[in-house]
């Protein structure tokens, strides 16, 4: 199998690029996002989903965020 396991850095095809750390091909822990705009998000991943505080965007919006919503 070739599951991403580890530190590593991926492109999507959308121009995404995730940096970060990786468990069984699902982004988990610290990572960090930048979008094709500019935009990026900062924080953690649990199960491919975005976890925690965050900084969010070109205004550094923080806040709790579960599931990928704020």
């Amino acid at each position: 199998m070739n599951e991403k396991n580890g530190f590593g850095k991926y492109t999507y095809s959308d121009g995404s690029v995730y940096e970060g750390y990786w468990i069984n091909d699902s982004r988990k822990g610290k990572g960090k996002i930048i979008y094709p705009n500019g935009d990026n998000f900062e924080g953690l991943f649990e199960e491919d989903y975005q976890e925690g505080h965050i900084k969010w965007g070109e205004w550094s919006v923080e806040g709790p965020l579960k599931d990928n919503e704020l």
